[in-house]
This record gives C-alpha cells, structure tokens and sequence, in this order.
C-alpha cells in the first residue's frame, strides 16, 4: 500500500465491491500520522470479501500496486500459521534452506516469462 493512501481512498476504492464494516490503515508507532504500507478492511458480507480478493489483487492505488489477502487466523477453521505447521504448503520459494521473497501472488508462469523464457521451451 502506498504511503500517501488515505482511509478516505482506500475506502472508495473497495466499497465497490460491497459495504465496509471496518477499515484501518496501520500507523508508525512513533510517526503518529506515517502509514506502515498495510491496512485492514472488513466487509459486512463474506461474499463480498471474497469479491474483493480476487478483483483488488494487483490493484494500483497511488501508483503502487496492492496485494489483497484474507487474515486466515479467525476466518478459516483449524486454520495454523507456517511458523507452527501449518500454512498453505509448498507456496514458499526456494525450500527449506533459502526463503525467497516475491511481492504479491506467486505465478510460475510469469516468472519463467520475467527471465525471458517462455514456459513451452524451458529445458528440464
């Protein structure tokens, strides 16, 4: 999330896809008024929670783009966090003995493209 994003904007931008129970942009602890480049929004209906997963993912909001996900811990049964076993499983890159980090949703397709390669004639 880009820094400069209001309450206000963010608010506009995913009231489209349904009301908005509540929406918090995280603050800097000892800047009072600097985002942390995170927020959270919680629609009244998980209908349109989900509605808004899937179309506000990549979205460009000041310039930057944003990644929607869903906070698993109250939403989703027996859901546990990596850090306790849990997790999705075979998302992270790179194995158990490198952590790669790549922003957004992970789409081996687009990766084999940004090296140059197309999918069809990459060599095993």
């Amino acid at each position: 999330l880009a820094y400069e994003v209001t309450e206000r904007k963010l608010l506009r931008e995913f009231e489209q896809f349904g009301p908005v129970k509540d929406l918090k942009i995280i603050k800097d602890d000892k800047q009072k008024d600097k985002s942390k480049g995170f927020s959270f929004v919680e629609f009244e209906h998980e209908e349109d929670m989900k509605r808004a997963y899937r179309a506000a993912d990549g979205l460009r909001l000041e310039g930057r783009q944003i990644v929607v996900d869903v906070e698993r811990g109250h939403t989703v049964p027996n859901w546990l966090p990596r850090r306790l076993g849990g997790g999705l499983g075979g998302t992270r890159l790179g194995g158990k003995d490198k952590n790669v980090f790549v922003p957004g949703r992970f789409d081996p397709s687009k990766a084999e493209m940004s090296r140059g390669v197309p999918p069809q004639q990459q060599q095993a």
